[in-house]
């Protein structure tokens, strides 16, 4: 960033270490994330496209937009993708703040607008670990009501299809809230993406890091496809549906700790 000094006697108070080069720029080097903010970047492979946007807690503020703490955030038709934040009056933010949520208090939804183009993206989380340890974060849907708890350095798969890019680029709200609210929420083991698929490729996301065995089921509950998954990661691609014939399918991921199903539409 660029900042210009006005007055007669300038002062930068940073709290963060600062080198300044032997050449001109200055720079500033972060020595930790800041508090209670939560960073949202929604990023697209294909064409490298790549936003973001910031939410974060400040007992200063107020539940509805004030100029003080929030960033609103124009729409720019020509970028691919634009992330932001909504409040309860439609306008889009970079930056949203309010107070942290308390024990008691209801669950805090905030409409995401993705504003991206169709294709396949991903969207991640970071600086989860600033907040307290009774906070969390989830991903709803409100087309399918799959809701995913948001984890640090996890990726969240969002398929977005031709000629239904604005219902779905506004399909999902962030719900945040402590660990005492949070338990009444149902969270789906197993999802799919692209959902409807082609079943080329398709990508899995799992709540149970275990090695297991995906299976695909018809609707006559016959077992028509296998495929063992290693373990180490929340998200794995399967071919195990590449050669399956169109319809509805369940897809089920059984490990020694659980077994989780989805259903998949082939077209």
């Amino acid at each position: 960033f660029f900042m210009k000094a006005t007055g007669n006697a300038p002062v930068l108070i940073a709290n963060e270490n600062v080198k300044t080069a032997s050449f001109p720029d200055t720079l500033l080097f972060r020595m930790s994330a800041p508090q209670n903010q939560l960073r949202l970047v929604l990023f697209n492979e294909e064409n490298e496209s790549r936003d973001e946007v910031v939410v974060a807690f400040d007992e200063r503020s107020t539940e509805h937009f004030d100029p003080q703490f929030d960033v609103l955030k124009p729409k720019l038709p020509m970028m691919i993708s634009n992330l932001a934040l909504r409040n309860e009056q439609g306008e889009f933010m970079g930056v949203h703040t309010f107070p942290s949520p308390e024990q008691g208090d209801e669950v805090k939804r905030i409409p995401l607008s993705l504003d991206a183009q169709a294709g396949n993206y991903t969207l991640s989380a970071s600086q989860l670990e600033t907040f307290a340890g009774s906070v969390e974060f989830y991903l709803e849907n409100t087309l399918t009501g799959d809701i995913q708890l948001i984890r640090e350095g996890e990726e969240y798969a969002i398929s977005i299809t031709e000629g239904n890019e604005e219902k779905m680029s506004n399909a999902f709200v962030l719900r945040i809230g402590n660990t005492f609210q949070s338990n009444s929420i149902a969270v789906s083991g197993l999802k799919a993406f692209p959902n409807p698929s082609n079943g080329e490729q398709v990508k899995f996301w799992t709540s149970d890091q275990s090695q297991g065995t995906l299976e695909v089921f018809d609707s006559m509950g016959r077992n028509i496809a296998r495929e063992q998954i290693s373990s180490g990661s929340n998200t794995f691609t399967s071919n195990a549906l590449s050669h399956v014939a169109p319809g509805m399918y369940t897809v089920t991921f059984t490990t020694k700790n659980s077994t989780n199903s989805t259903r998949l539409t082939i077209n």
